[in-house]
């Protein structure tokens, strides 16, 4: 169930005693710092079909960091370490060496394939992303009061009153609403308990 931008808004400004009309770009800074906090936004993307005798495709701004690549859904590509080596693996590529891709490196928000794909493969993607819908924004529920204290606080922060003391207690609140969050989406519990029987 997507969160209301217009119910955070109107939260906002009651917890604020603002009237403010446009909150975008604020929510969007919200919505980027949770992705740093919650490992468990992540999305499986295939919409990217290679070409033949292209190498190179353009990521998606909101995409932060990619996991694993299969090329129509078989085995792993294996990922390149370092631009030099990818530099290296393509040094005397021609065009006889064409063939389905078998490792990737992103750089520059670009990623690059190799060898060079001699087909139309289609990728499927598996990646982290930043959420910047703020008209749907695709969490659950329970992130919106993270949501509502985060723009509070960065709503102070962007009028130069971060430091104002009911700033800070909007960011007090904020980061106690994420730490209650964490254990409930997290990957890998924090604690595990051992019982000898």
């Amino acid at each position: 169930m997507a969160l209301s931008k217009t119910t955070i808004l109107a939260e906002v400004n009651k917890r604020t005693a603002r009237a403010e009309t446009d909150i975008d770009s604020i929510l969007k800074a919200v919505l980027m710092d949770l992705t740093i906090d919650f490992p468990f936004l992540k999305k499986k993307h295939t919409a990217i079909s290679t070409a033949n005798g292209t190498p190179n495709y353009s990521l998606d701004d909101t995409w932060r960091r990619i996991d694993l690549i299969k090329v129509d859904d078989k085995a792993p590509l294996e990922k390149i370490n370092t631009w030099e080596e990818y530099q290296e693996l393509i040094a005397e590529e021609t065009a006889s060496n064409r063939a389905e891709p078998n490792r990737w490196i992103v750089h520059n928000r670009v990623l690059y394939l190799y060898p060079t794909p001699d087909a139309v493969y289609v990728l499927t993607i598996f990646l982290s992303y930043i959420e910047r819908d703020v008209n749907s924004i695709d969490l659950d529920d329970n992130f919106e009061e993270v949501l509502i204290e985060g723009t509070c606080f960065e709503l102070y922060k962007s009028k130069g009153m971060g430091g104002k003391p009911e700033a800070l207690i909007h960011k007090a609140s904020y980061m106690e609403a994420v730490a209650k969050l964490k254990p409930i989406y997290s990957d890998v519990p924090d604690r595990v308990e051992y019982t000898d029987i």
